[in-house]
């Protein structure tokens, strides 16, 4: 089943300011002007020039003290690149990364943006290898194919998995803070733990976004049940485990 998910907008100037640690807060892009452009691409390969990139760029966020993970991606600098709302409520002692050779890495620092959630992480040991180009656009084509890497809550295997779908158009939502953000939607299979994935333009093979939120919009029956469900002055509670 195909779900809807929103994503934040990055391009290759947003991850330099974080790199010399200047504040991106202002870096959220806008939409287009006036007409979008569309395109409907026909690819048969839709690993594109990722397939092989991500089983040694793409690794697993796990925050034990939170109970919580996801998914992170190696820049070219040796740093990684994740969402910053994973990381909420740890330290980077807190938190480490596993490599498709079930490896653990740990990690040194942890820079965050929460208005465009995206965050650094520096490994106490310089990780080395491929990874993605990262897009210096910041407009694309509604309608290009894109596809993400990642870890979804339930998935076990070491190497990460693929998901496929198209870039949908934009949308502007609040984030935790109140404040008002644009981010890019796409109708690509994700859930929790895909947070922090790469999303790639298929055609290029370079990195336009990052995973962030994911939008499954709720039945109108659904929604009033919950809303009688939360009038109700007694009931039970329900733990969640990662």
């Amino acid at each position: 089943m195909r779900t809807r998910c929103l994503l934040v907008s990055i391009a290759a100037i947003c991850i330099a300011q974080f790199l010399s640690g200047c504040n991106t807060s202002s870096l959220v892009y806008a939409p287009p002007k006036g007409q979008i452009s569309t395109s409907a691409p026909m690819m048969t390969d839709s690993p594109g020039h990722t397939g092989q990139l991500a089983g040694k760029s793409v690794l697993r966020i796990a925050c034990p003290k939170t109970n919580s993970g996801g998914t992170a991606f190696l820049h070219k600098s040796g740093k990684v690149i994740t969402a910053a709302h994973i990381l909420k409520g740890n330290n980077a002692s807190d938190i480490f990364l596993i490599n498709t050779k079930g490896k653990k890495v740990l990690i040194r620092e942890i820079t965050t943006d929460f208005d465009l959630d995206i965050a650094l992480l520096t490994p106490k040991s310089k990780l080395r290898g491929p990874s993605f180009p990262v897009s210096t656009a910041s407009q694309f084509t509604i309608g290009s194919q894109v596809s993400t890497w990642g870890y979804p809550t339930g998935y076990g295997s070491a190497s990460p998995l693929l998901s496929v779908g198209w870039l949908s158009g934009q949308d502007l939502i609040k984030n935790e803070a109140g404040k008002k953000v644009k981010r890019w939607m796409v109708n690509v299979a994700i859930n929790l733990g895909n947070s922090g994935g790469p999303l790639i333009d298929v055609e290029t093979g370079q990195v336009i976004g990052i995973v962030s939120i994911k939008l499954a919009p709720l039945p109108q029956g659904i929604q009033k049940e919950l809303e009688a469900l939360s009038k109700q002055k007694s009931g039970f509670g329900y733990t969640k485990t990662f």
